[in-house]
């Protein structure tokens, strides 16, 4: 199981989030005092330690722009970093989630134990989440997709489609945390060749850089890999 900590660190933490808005000119900016450190350090001016920084500072305007897709196995609700009712989220499901009647805004628990937040959650929370989250006025969009080859196969191009759709090209982002063991080619070589065309369309792709050395990036086994963010 690989979960990409965008950052540096992940952190479950569960406490009150002091935050103020403040306008800047015609950008509105966030200010948080006590951040998590991560969000601290990606905010702070080039060449400052940690320490001189305590405020995690970000655009709202730009986030509240922004489309932040998931593929993953879906997200739990009841987790703290998702407890405010004001998140904007939206659910996308493959057509093999789908046919497998799972199209249910839920988190698959498959093939870990029933905790409160898995990896679908855990990498959501780093994205909008409550606390943990660096872009928390974008919309989530949870991709939630089918553990099977078949299903993984089809990831990009439901969000391909869905993203032309509503037309929103250069305004959304893809985080893909998911590695891959190299036995199924045919399927590494799909997920390259959509990651491209994503990237050709305007939107980013970040993917996972792999853990220890059962799972790697999923673009260890293509050519085409160069502007491609890997975590």
């Amino acid at each position: 199981m690989i979960i990409i900590l965008q950052y540096i660190i992940f952190v479950y933490l569960l406490g009150n989030v002091i935050g103020d808005a403040q306008v800047q000119g015609r950008r509105r900016t966030f200010r948080e005092k006590d951040a998590l450190p991560e969000l601290r350090i990606i905010s702070s001016p080039p060449n400052t330690q940690i320490w001189e920084n305590a405020d995690y500072v970000y655009s709202i305007d730009e986030s509240e722009e922004t489309f932040i897709y998931i593929p993953d196995y879906g997200l739990n609700r009841a987790h703290w970093d998702f407890s405010n009712p004001a998140q904007k989220i939206e659910w996308l499901y493959t057509p093999q989630t789908i046919l497998h009647r799972a199209n249910t805004p839920t988190e698959m628990q498959w093939p870990w134990p029933k905790v409160l937040g898995s990896h679908s959650t855990c990498v959501a929370s780093k994205a909008t989440g409550r606390v943990a989250g660096s872009a928390r006025h974008a919309t989530l969009v949870v991709v939630k997709m089918w553990p099977s080859a078949a299903g993984s196969a089809e990831i990009f191009d439901t969000i391909m489609q869905d993203i032309v759709a509503k037309r929103r090209t250069h305004h959304s982002v893809v985080n893909f945390s998911s590695g891959s063991n190299g036995k199924r080619p045919e399927v590494d070589r799909k997920h390259a060749s959509d990651i491209m065309m994503l990237v050709r369309r305007g939107v980013p792709v970040i993917v996972a850089a792999g853990n220890c050395t059962s799972l790697r990036s999923p673009l260890t086994f293509s050519r085409s890999c160069t502007p491609i963010f890997e975590k």
